[in-house]
């Protein structure tokens, strides 16, 4: 059972480090030039500002009712409040134009018909 969990760690930690490159890259393409510095100091300051006070929290958590029984609930929220924002109809309204970036061509941001 240690070796899954220890693989299952290094995959986690491999996946989590792809995910913060990616989102900060697309971030950068997909932001205005004059905005860029206050959209990526936002976004590093929410993810790693808030990283050490869940992470203490989850340590009170699991100190209080177990470590089985956090690792359950938060794994549950994970999947429920995900699941609620994804089929919340009044996000599905909105409609974000994107200006093309002059000088670049993205054929992501070319709707298709």
């Amino acid at each position: 059972l240690l070796p899954l969990a220890i693989l299952c760690q290094f995959m986690a930690s491999l996946g989590a480090s792809n995910v913060l490159t990616l989102s900060l890259g697309l971030a950068q393409e997909l932001t205005l030039v004059h905005l860029r510095a206050r959209i990526l100091s936002t976004f590093m300051m929410i993810i790693f500002g808030l990283q050490p006070v869940a992470s203490w929290l989850v340590g009170i958590s699991a100190d209080k009712f177990g470590i089985h029984t956090v690792m359950l609930l938060n794994g549950s929220l994970m999947i429920i409040l995900t699941s609620i924002l994804l089929t919340l109809p009044s996000l599905m309204k909105h409609k974000i134009d994107l200006p093309k970036p002059a000088g670049r061509k993205y054929p992501f941001l070319i709707p298709v018909k």
